[in-house]
């Protein structure tokens, strides 16, 4: 468990947490989908979209949209039954032919970024 979520540095620290894949009219975003286990109103955060990361030594800090760093170690990917169940809720609401949301893997996000982002940049 997480025991403090900021430090001085403002960077969010999280317990687990899982890469999503949005796809709107053929637009492809990463955001980042946490959660912490110390924080009863606070369960689960979904990131403004993932703008770069950084990996070192089994941590990987994601930088969003809005400047926010999320800090992830690499053995805590995996969706906890909260996040399980948001993703569910929104596939269910908003699955269409212009849009859709999936969890994907670190390794399968890492290898769709370094093919993609020249587009993106």
């Amino acid at each position: 468990m997480t025991l403090i979520k900021y430090r001085e540095d403002g960077i969010r620290h999280v317990d687990y947490w899982f890469v999503l894949k949005v796809i709107t009219d053929h637009e492809v975003t990463y955001r980042l989908l946490s959660s912490t286990d110390d924080d009863v109103f606070d369960r689960w955060r979904l990131n403004s979209g993932i703008v770069n990361f950084t990996l070192e030594q089994g941590v990987v800090d994601f930088h969003g949209y809005s400047g926010s760093v999320y800090r992830c170690r690499l053995k805590d990917e995996m969706l906890n039954p909260i996040m399980a169940s948001m993703l569910a809720q929104w596939q269910d609401r908003f699955e269409s032919p212009n849009y859709s949301i999936r969890a994907i893997g670190f390794d399968q996000f890492v290898s769709e970024w370094e093919t993609y982002k020249q587009k993106w940049n």
